[in-house]
């Protein structure tokens, strides 16, 4: 896999909340249409896989990829996002040769798209850490009035940027 786009981030929180975080990137993921899958590595770690894309992008060669690695690290979570594209030289070289401009100009699109699906994934990894601290702390929600976003009580909404009581 050709990495194309890559974040990296060092989660201060106990290393259980790693399923805290599993939880959330594969709801959001799953709803967005994506394949996802998870693999048990070595190390506690764990290795997820999210694609999308049919059989078409499969034969050329162009299906998109995004790898989260979740490694239980010292004093939190290591997380690590990779986005890039699945290779198949030999088919996708010769199907390639006979792609018109269109179909080009279609993956140029999808590379656009996704760019950052790997700073989504951490942005979600961080909002499922800061859910597992206010757990642990007793933190109450309440949901923002206007864009109906689930935030601390009493605290400033991130979208709407009013406070939520």
């Amino acid at each position: 896999m050709k990495n194309i786009f890559k974040s990296e981030k060092q989660l201060i929180v106990d290393k259980a909340a790693v399923s805290n975080i599993m939880s959330a990137l594969k709801e959001y993921f799953l709803q967005d249409g994506y394949d996802y899958m998870e693999e048990e590595q070595e190390n506690e770690a764990v290795l997820i896989s999210v694609t999308k894309g049919g059989m078409f992008h499969k034969i050329l060669g162009m299906q998109s990829a995004l790898k989260i690695l979740l490694t239980p690290s010292g004093d939190g979570i290591l997380f690590h996002a990779g986005i890039g594209f699945w290779e198949q030289q030999k088919t996708a070289t010769i199907v390639n040769l006979f792609i018109t401009w269109v179909v080009v100009a279609t993956q140029v699109w999808g590379i656009v798209q996704q760019a950052h699906l790997d700073d989504k994934a951490l942005e979600i990894a961080e909002r499922a850490v800061q859910e597992y601290k206010d757990l642990q702390n007793n933190t109450q929600y309440e949901y923002c009035p206007k864009c109906g976003r689930k935030v601390a009580k009493g605290t400033i909404c991130p979208k709407c940027k009013i406070v939520v009581k």
